[in-house]
């Protein structure tokens, strides 16, 4: 029923919206976007399964044209750095690129009794890595005034697990043999902006649309592809003020399984459960499960974390078929413009937003039970809107397994 209800009225007001908002005029010209904007500031992390310490986070927005660049530095339980640049121009002000490159010397990811929506929020495990390093590029175009947007994304993507630790981060098991991971991804999309503003849309309609391909060197993993399309709906509330509907679809589609042989996994990985007891020979059949799973039915995009679900953590629910729905209400409470420097944050300031939200996200690894069962988040958030095109935002959601935080630099419900 709710599936249906969340259907209904996303159709409808596509049905009844002005189509003449397809045509609407941007607020701020496109591509005259050269405010130039920083961050600067320490922070203290925590992560469950690795540890704490302090890092420095760096950006800067338009640092030359319309060149953004991100630094973070990490130190304590976790170094390691991340790096981005985007808008770097190829070709007159029509092509552009990103670069990005994260490397830690260590990271943990919680492994969850079962994929889709059933698993508990405590019955986890986390698989220990010693070593973890994404690097990648993206091109875009920008056709027609940016509405129509191109683009093609390729990232590298390798891992060295190291151990299981339980939910207490006590150790189980050690993987035995050499576990290194290796993948390179292919992103191909389009996005179609018919929206006012292309950083901070109060009015039209955004369709995001994109094929993932990862390529494994592990041929025990599947040949798989996945779909995806991101909807989004901007209308106009009040003078200055937004009602944003978003759907987001997933699906993992496998031309050909991997290894579903669970004595041959076990042995790839060097994980004897048999001689494990208790909860321990749980959590290590967990991980099998897990990895069995993935290679018969794939990956689709997963629920949790900053963009969807926001009231779990990151990648809380996984499956190879994802559906999600978003209502926000943004209300912009200031809106003139006001440059300001604290000393360690410069910008112009267009916007003070405050937010409420509602979410409902659906996962499995059945196609045709997908929208069956939803987990759902509801929360506020306050919102920063700069011209440089920094959103600082930080966001409050709420749901069945309690409440998280979010504070980042961008809107959520974003694609590639």
């Amino acid at each position: 029923m709710k599936k249906f209800v969340f259907t209904a009225l996303l159709m409808s007001v596509f049905l009844y919206a002005d189509l003449s908002s397809l045509l609407v005029e941007r607020r701020n010209p496109p591509n005259n976007n050269d405010n130039f904007g920083y961050l600067v500031t320490p922070a203290y992390y925590q992560f469950p399964g690795v540890g704490s310490g302090g890092m420095l986070i760096t950006a800067f927005n338009n640092v030359v044209s319309e060149v953004d660049a991100f630094v973070f530095f990490l130190a304590g339980d976790i170094e390691g750095y991340i790096f981005a640049s985007t808008d770097i121009p190829l070709y007159y002000e029509n092509l552009y690129l990103g670069v990005a490159k994260t490397s830690f010397n260590k990271l943990a990811v919680k492994n969850y009794s079962k994929r889709g929506l059933d698993s508990k929020k405590d019955d986890f495990s986390f698989v220990e890595m010693n070593k973890y390093d994404v690097q990648g590029f993206r091109i875009r175009y920008y056709a027609l005034e940016d509405r129509i947007i191109p683009y093609i994304y390729v990232y590298e993507e390798f891992q060295r697990l190291k151990s299981i630790l339980d939910k207490d981060e006590n150790l189980v098991v050690d993987f035995t043999n050499d576990n290194e991971s290796e993948q390179t991804s292919v992103v191909v999309g389009n996005i179609f902006d018919f929206t006012d503003d292309y950083v901070d849309p109060r009015l039209g309609f955004r369709l995001e649309t994109y094929v993932e391909r990862p390529f494994f060197k592990d041929s025990n993993r599947p040949d798989y592809m996945v779909f995806n399309e991101n909807a989004t709906l901007y209308l106009p509330f009040l003078d200055y003020s937004t009602f944003v509907l978003n759907f987001f679809r997933s699906d993992a589609v496998v031309s050909k399984e991997g290894n579903l042989n669970r004595a041959q996994v076990a042995d790839q990985f060097g994980l004897d459960c048999d001689s494990l007891e208790g909860d321990d020979k749980v959590d290590c059949e967990r991980v099998l499960d897990d990895n069995l799973k993935a290679n018969k039915y794939g990956d689709s995009a997963y629920l949790g974390g900053r963009q969807r679900l926001r009231s779990y953590p990151r990648s809380r629910f996984t499956g190879s078929h994802t559906q999600f729905f978003g209502a926000e209400l943004r209300y912009n409470f200031v809106t003139n413009e006001e440059d300001y420097n604290w000393g360690f944050v410069r910008d112009i300031r267009t916007s003070l937003q405050i937010a409420l939200f509602y979410e409902a996200g659906s996962i499995t690894d059945d196609w045709t039970t997908v929208g069956d069962e939803y987990k759902e988040s509801y929360g506020a958030g306050f919102r920063l809107v700069n011209r440089s095109g920094a959103i600082y935002r930080l966001d409050v959601a709420s749901g069945d397994e309690g409440s998280e935080v979010t504070v980042i630099a961008d809107y959520p419900w974003q694609g590639i």
